[in-house]
């Protein structure tokens, strides 16, 4: 199975002193850990009441949104769960998965505060990756948002063992096309329909141009800009069908030569 975490406001329910005890576990300096703090320490709110800041408000967690620095910092945080899935490994308590015989065991793939865990789809090795969750979101502050995480299981996993690693998960949902970072994580046999969001995309962006009254010229920037650079980073890691590529021809060719909605 493939389980996608999503954590619930990742970002702001960071602990701060969780996060300099990890900078010094690792090996940081005791003055660059207190740089660290003076600046995640030195962050203030105000509210806007009648278009007037009023108040101040002084936060005891959490990083930065938008900060260059803060998705650094929650990559330090997540290097503590990265290390707990490892221990667990190590102890035999997860198993991870290999895509062949001669490949190295994974258990999990980490990009800033998206994770993706893979692991036997187990009543027991569940049981056992649930306590390192809880072990992590008790340490660190974070908090699993499950209405909105999803899990993936392979073709031959029974219902029941399906049903019961969903429950313990929190009442996961599974999912039968799983996404993650913006990508398909399984190809099925009719790879049209799974990459049919790419010509998706671009009919929306059309759909919405086509209400503006736009020049030869304006046109030209978009389809070169933004249309022709809808699907560069999809093809970075998949092979898209000729009947894909024809039909984002045709969408293409439809906004530049039509006039108007159904031209």
């Amino acid at each position: 199975m493939a389980i996608k975490l999503d954590m619930a406001k990742a970002y702001d329910r960071v602990k701060w002193n969780f996060l300099c005890l990890v900078l010094t576990k690792m090996g940081f300096s005791r003055t660059f850990v207190s740089w660290i703090f003076a600046y995640i320490n030195s962050a203030s709110f105000s509210f806007m009441v009648k278009g007037e800041a009023c108040g101040w408000v002084l936060p005891n967690r959490g990083i930065r949104q938008g900060d260059p620095l803060s998705p650094y910092l929650f990559l330090i945080i997540s290097e503590a769960f990265s290390n707990l899935i490892s221990q667990a490994k190590v102890a035999g308590r997860l198993t991870g998965i290999r895509i062949s015989r001669a490949a190295p065991v994974v258990t999990h793939l980490f990009s800033a505060d998206d994770a993706l865990l893979f692991n036997e789809a187990s009543e027991e090795q569940a049981l056992n990756f649930k306590m390192v969750l809880d072990q992590y979101c008790l340490a660190s502050g974070q908090k699993v948002n499950f209405e909105k995480s999803s899990v993936f299981f392979s073709s031959n996993t029974p219902d029941q063992v399906r049903s019961d690693v969903c429950s313990i998960m929190g009442n996961i949902q599974e999912q039968k096309k799983i996404k993650h970072l913006g990508l398909p994580l399984s190809i099925g046999r009719s790879k049209k329909e799974i990459f049919k969001f790419v010509v998706d995309m671009a009919d929306r962006r059309v759909s919405n141009w086509k209400a503006n009254f736009l020049s030869m010229a304006g046109k030209e920037v978009l389809v070169k800009f933004v249309l022709n650079a809808l699907p560069n980073y999809i093809i970075a890691c998949y092979k898209l069908l000729v009947v894909v590529c024809d039909d984002l021809d045709r969408t293409i060719s439809k906004f530049w030569w039509g006039s108007k909605e159904g031209g």
